[in-house]
């Protein structure tokens, strides 16, 4: 698209304007960003599998399941406060590799433009215009966050069947991370598979 042509086309989105995409195009998938998205995503999700499996794990290792099974308080009170920690660990690892990752680009490229339609960039669909930049930001961020969680739910699900920290990260992996290392190598169809829309984010 032609600097004119780009123009003309930024001014006719409500509340468009001008401004250096760069940045942004790094931080909504434009191009080859997709494979940043998707490497993040995965880094993400062997993190949560590695720090939650073993906290979900640990009383079947040990044993001490046996002896939670015949305490119905103690079983209720432990299951809700390994949730509660796998949160607490899926918050961190979440900021780490996302906060990190955008104060990387936005130091770099700036924020001017940070109030104008999302639409401006032409790979964003116009469905979208009514959403500024930072909006989009925020919504992508939340889906994967919320797509975070929903994986710590999963592994402790998994958990709960397997029974055994290995056996919880391999399977974890297989239904987790290995649809995300296809889709890497080429498989775009996976993009839309199980959690995988939300832990990307830019699936619009």
């Amino acid at each position: 698209m032609s600097l004119l042509s780009h123009l003309n086309y930024s001014y006719s989105i409500p509340g468009g304007g001008l401004y250096y995409e760069r940045g942004y195009e790094q931080l909504t998938g434009y191009e080859e960003a997709w494979k940043r998205d998707a490497l993040l995503a995965l880094e993400s999700v062997l993190m949560v599998i590695l720090a939650v499996a073993g906290i979900y794990s640990i009383e079947y290792n040990t044993g001490m399941m046996r002896l939670l099974k015949t305490t119905p308080l103690g079983r209720k009170d432990l299951r809700s406060a390994k949730l509660w920690i796998g949160a607490g660990l899926v918050t961190v690892i979440f900021a780490m590799v996302y906060g990190s990752e955008l104060y990387r680009i936005l130091s770099a490229f700036g924020t001017k433009g940070w109030n104008c339609s999302v639409a401006c960039m032409s790979h964003i669909p116009m469905k979208l215009s009514g959403l500024t930049v930072a909006d989009y930001l925020i919504l992508i961020l939340a889906m994967r966050y919320i797509g975070l969680l929903l994986l710590m739910v999963c592994i402790y699900l998994i958990c709960r069947r397997a029974k055994s920290f290995i056996m919880t990260m391999v399977y974890s992996a297989a239904v987790f991370a290995v649809p995300l290392v296809l889709y890497l190598s080429g498989v775009q169809i996976l993009r839309y598979i199980l959690l995988n829309p939300l832990l990307l984010g830019n699936i619009f």
